[in-house]
């Protein structure tokens, strides 16, 4: 995508709204049901959760640092919220970071490296609302799976959400 179809604020307005979506849906799931998956091999709720904002943590260190160091990663994955509330104030804290950092538009415009290559960090927050995107479907997935009607999302379409 070009800067010129999508400012760094347009990002963050459609990274915010799938932030409130995250915590709707999240909000909507039992805590007994946080461990639902449906075969042994993919995520649990709790877990797609969890690896969303991981991610999101991990990009913030790789925009501050302007390199990536898969440590990194490994360690934001490694931390494990232990209940739902723990969940969702980690959900909170780490998009407060993200709206942080988006508060400083110069920093889309910096290069950094990858395993991908240079990149700057206005794709690599472009690269973080396509995983965001995927994994709110799989969410809602899981969600209809266990009977929960998910939360609406028009956002997308022109239309806010509630």
């Amino acid at each position: 995508m070009n800067e010129k179809f999508l400012s760094p604020k347009q990002l963050f307005s459609y990274l915010e709204e799938i932030h409130k979506l995250n915590l709707a849906a999240l909000e909507l799931v039992p805590s007994d049901r946080l461990n639902y998956r449906p075969v042994k091999e993919l995520y649990s709720l709790g877990d797609l959760f969890k690896h969303l904002y991981a991610n999101q943590k991990f990009y913030i260190t790789v925009a501050k640092l302007g390199k990536m160091n898969i440590s990194d990663y490994k360690k934001f994955m490694a931390e494990s919220p232990e209940t739902k509330e723990d969940l969702r104030q980690y959900l909170l804290s780490t998009f407060s970071e993200t709206k942080e950092l988006f508060k400083d538009e110069k920093i889309f415009s910096k290069k950094i490296s990858t395993i991908a290559g240079i990149r700057s960090v206005f794709h690599l927050f472009i690269g973080e609302l396509e995983h965001q995107i995927h994994h709110l479907a799989q969410i809602y997935t899981y969600v209809r799976m266990l009977g929960i009607k998910p939360p609406d999302s028009g956002y997308f379409m022109g239309i806010e959400s509630k």
